[in-house]
């Protein structure tokens, strides 16, 4: 919900890409996909937002507020900036400047929950779950029964191994949605705790909203793939090259996928153009039991040793 613009698909999968990486932690990952981003799309503001983003989940809340104060420069009335710079101020204790640009955002007729739950996302996505949690708990007292809320608030649970609250979430979620698609964030819990058949259920019902996001192919894909559904799993993950061919997560799942059926040169190829992408493939290689098969031939060992060396 973080009300952007994309210019089209391409730019979108380089924010989620970005998203990504910092569920992992890899802040050099995410920098580096934003730069990649900011060299595809020159004219878009967004890249300096999500620079933001990067720098508050290091927690580096100065430099976080100097980015936010870059992107407002070129949109100075966007609320999802405002609402970022407004929490980043209250982090600071910039009271007087907080309350004045929360002032101001609710002049542009959005009500308290919209702002809390933005924020809930923007956090989420920044991996600060229990901030998350605390502003989707916010946004609830003024909506009870949204239902991608309590959804948005059982995956920032799932993320933080709370899984007994993260059902209660999803429980309430399941029991006020009109309709499937409402669930689309709650399916990575059913992904997670074994329940494939639901998570895909749920996959299949957001497919329609959810087309141009690359985060939603990938874990589509992977229920399929431990749904031992090969052969969509696959599918999923070729859909995200249509969307942008040098996605580092689809190659290195197709990789997988291809080293599985013995096709062991063009999964290198694939697995290939992830571990040039960032180092953080060549950490995840060299435990992965799928790619171990792979690196267990001589020749594509040495292959992984001159990546690492270059």
């Amino acid at each position: 919900m973080l009300n952007f613009q994309w210019k089209n698909s391409l730019e979108r999968s380089w924010a989620d890409l970005a998203i990504a990486f910092l569920t992992e932690n890899e802040y050099e990952s995410a920098t580096s996909s934003i730069s990649r981003w900011k060299k595809n799309f020159p004219d878009s503001q967004y890249p300096v937002f999500f620079d933001a983003i990067v720098e508050y989940a290091r927690g580096n809340i100065d430099d976080a507020i100097s980015k936010v104060e870059k992107f407002l420069q070129y949109d100075q009335d966007n609320v999802t900036g405002l609402i970022f710079y407004y929490y980043l101020n209250l982090k600071s204790e910039n009271m007087k400047q907080a309350q004045e640009i929360f002032t101001r955002v609710l002049k542009k007729s959005y009500r308290p929950e919209n702002v809390y739950q933005i924020l809930g996302d923007i956090l989420l996505r920044s991996m600060d779950l229990k901030g998350a949690i605390k502003f989707y708990r916010k946004s609830l007292v003024f909506a009870p029964e949204n239902a991608r809320l309590w959804a948005a608030m059982g995956l920032a649970f799932t993320k933080l191994h709370r899984y007994e609250d993260a059902e209660i979430a999803l429980q309430r979620a399941e029991k006020l949605a009109k309709t499937e698609d409402e669930l689309a964030q709650a399916a990575v819990y059913f992904l997670l705790s074994g329940k494939h058949k639901k998570a895909l259920e749920i996959y299949a019902a957001s497919e329609t909203t959810e087309i141009d996001n690359t985060l939603f192919w990938i874990n589509k894909g992977l229920a399929h793939y431990l749904n031992h559904d090969t052969q969509q799993a696959k599918d999923c993950w070729e859909q995200i090259l249509q969307i942008n061919p040098d996605h580092p997560y689809a190659h290195y799942n197709l990789g997988c996928f291809y080293i599985n059926n013995n096709d062991f040169d063009t999964g290198w190829e694939h697995i290939e153009k992830a571990l040039k992408f960032s180092p953080f493939f060549i950490k995840r290689a060299k435990i992965d039991h799928d790619v171990k098969t792979l690196l267990a031939k001589p020749e594509f060992a040495e292959k992984l040793e001159k990546i690492t060396t270059e």
